[in-house]
């Protein structure tokens, strides 16, 4: 389904998370999860998980928009608009050397790594690392969603894209 064509206000509350953001202090919502082995044993792909969010994202327009300047300067918020260039691999990725097992310490130094990291402001606001083998035979997820364009719901909104029941 192709992207809106138009720009949209941020909310006043969206904007200040945009203003008091900091190195130190990050607005986004983070989260972890390690999941079961499927059935098959076969490992999740990243192509795979990327199919099924772009399959998706129609119900979640905002997760193809980024940020851009307010049409009057610095004296204005910036504005939601759509991504002409958006692309799926800048939002969901394996770590490198995925092909080896992670074990449960090196997930966790993942997970610190990139919810210390704040998000590139140029693209959506959200970026989902998966980790299709842990050393125990599970599944690692990292995720995250920037405040400013999702409130506390937004580990649930990130799921919808790509888990089923």
């Amino acid at each position: 389904m192709p992207a809106r064509a138009y720009a949209e206000n941020l909310s006043a509350i969206d904007a200040a998370f945009l203003r008091v953001e900091s190195e130190t202090a990050l607005m986004h919502i983070g989260w972890s999860a390690v999941f079961s082995a499927a059935p098959d044993g076969r490992p999740p792909t990243v192509s795979g998980l990327r199919a099924r969010a772009l399959a998706r994202l129609h119900w979640m327009p905002r997760f193809r928009q980024r940020l851009a300047g307010s049409p009057v300067g610095p004296l204005g918020d910036a504005r939601w608009v759509d991504d002409e260039r958006f692309d799926i691999a800048e939002h969901i990725l394996t770590p490198p050397g995925a092909d080896e097992p992670l074990s449960a310490e090196a997930f966790g130094r993942l997970r610190d790594r990139v919810l210390s990291q704040p998000l590139d402001r140029g693209r959506p606001l959200w970026q989902v690392v998966l980790v299709p083998r842990l050393e125990d035979g599970g599944i690692g997820v990292v995720g995250r969603v920037h405040h400013a364009m999702a409130d506390g719901t937004a580990a649930l909104l990130v799921a919808t894209l790509l888990l089923d029941r």
